[in-house]
């Protein structure tokens, strides 16, 4: 088991906690990064249950941010009766800028890990569970259409590594997450998007299988 599996697996409770659109300042606002010392060190607090001190080296560390897209994010999508009252109720766009320029501002890259359907995976696909009918009955991500493309406010800068986008819920499966973080150096993400239950999750269950195996 490697170091990013090792610190996926220490790191699950807090990582749930910005997964879930950055909760941790509602649950309890004692939580946060302290830089520690001079060559990047960070430590994050944690105020809740369960407590728990985590090192953070950011010389090693990304942002993994999960369909950044208008399909989720943005007024008019055909996904927005389902998910629209959360990403308002929660901020979640401020919150996803918030965050991406936290990691501007100290020095640590952003993965952006997208959705895609073509048109011929919306005519052929056969095999689809719960989740695929009801993205493909509302045509989500569809390759180069409005919803496939980024909220205006989340849009890639340079300081955006943007993967293969992934079909499915898992860019470490049906994408190149894992040669990215690997090429990169990245040894522990900051894991967040959307949505929770769905890739989020998808990505940290599969990230462990898939860094273990390799």
């Amino acid at each position: 088991m490697n170091n990013l599996t090792k610190t996926v697996a220490a790191l699950s409770a807090s990582l749930f906690v910005l997964s879930s659109v950055a909760k941790a300042d509602a649950l309890d606002p004692g939580s946060k990064f302290v830089k520690v010392d001079s060559a990047g060190a960070y430590v994050y607090k944690q105020g809740f249950m369960p407590k728990e001190t985590v090192e953070i080296d950011l010389s090693k560390t990304a942002m993994f941010v999960t369909d950044p897209q208008n399909d989720f994010l943005s007024e008019g999508s055909p996904a927005w009766p389902l998910v629209g009252p959360g990403v308002t109720a929660h901020n979640v766009v401020k919150k996803e800028k918030t965050l991406k320029a936290l990691a501007k501002d100290v020095g640590i890259p952003v993965f952006y890990s997208t959705h895609i359907y073509t048109p011929q995976d919306f005519a052929n696909w056969k095999s689809l569970n719960s989740i695929d009918k009801i993205m493909f009955d509302l045509k989500m991500f569809a390759e180069d259409s409005w919803g496939h493309d980024y909220h205006p406010e989340l849009k890639p800068d340079d300081n955006t590594v943007v993967m293969n986008p992934h079909k499915g819920l898992s860019n470490f499966w049906s994408g190149d997450a894992a040669i990215q973080l690997r090429q990169y150096g990245v040894e522990t993400i900051i894991l967040y998007g959307m949505s929770a239950n769905m890739c989020v999750l998808s990505h940290t269950l599969e990230m462990r299988l898939k860094m273990a195996l390799m």
